[in-house]
């Protein structure tokens, strides 16, 4: 896995599907011959998942495809890809063990940026979110796009860092300004 921060003209799916055909030509099978979006963070920032030669193949062309910057991450899976695929059969087996209740308060699904509606949903869209992107930017755009009347709700990161805030910022400048840090 890797961020990777864009130009505006970035071609990021057509660099997703050069690194897959890569890895064919390479002989990978064709069930680990994955690259795609991983998280989307903000505008200009994805997170890339997939084979190690994929990722490689980015690296090594990433201008070709108006990618400005890559970061790997120190991580042991290709997280939110087909390549979790045993993860999320195992997922759906435990899910269906346990009692869930719907939150007291809303909760959006990383799957598809919407509010769990019914515990149905949760199962089903915990197990599908293990391989598919982080929809974060579209969950933060969800959360605080309002008519100009209406104020912005103060929001807190509490932690060691201000990662969230910074990605916040970038997605609604407006909303970043009733935010804080809290250290813990």
């Amino acid at each position: 896995m890797c961020t990777v921060f864009l130009y505006a003209d970035a071609k990021i799916k057509l660099a997703c599907q050069a690194a897959r055909e890569w890895c064919k030509r390479l002989q990978i099978p064709d069930e680990h011959s994955v690259c795609s979006i991983a998280n989307h963070l903000f505008p200009h920032c994805k997170v890339i998942a997939g084979h190690e030669e994929a990722i490689k193949f980015l690296q090594i062309n990433a201008k070709d495809f108006g990618i400005k910057r890559m970061r790997r991450l120190p991580v042991s899976g290709a997280f939110h890809t087909t390549l979790m695929k045993p993860a999320q059969k195992m997922m759906e087996k435990v899910l269906e063990k346990i009692s869930l209740e719907i939150p007291l308060i809303p909760v959006y699904s990383n799957y598809d940026a919407k509010i769990y509606r019914s515990t149905d949903e949760i199962r089903k869209k915990l197990a599908l979110q293990i391989c598919s992107p982080v929809k974060w930017e579209q969950i933060l755009h969800r959360m605080y796009d309002r008519p100009d009347n209406v104020p912005y709700p103060q929001t807190y990161e509490c932690g060691p860092g201000t990662g969230l805030l910074s990605i916040l910022e970038m997605v609604n400048h407006n909303a970043r300004k009733y935010s804080k840090h809290v250290k813990v």
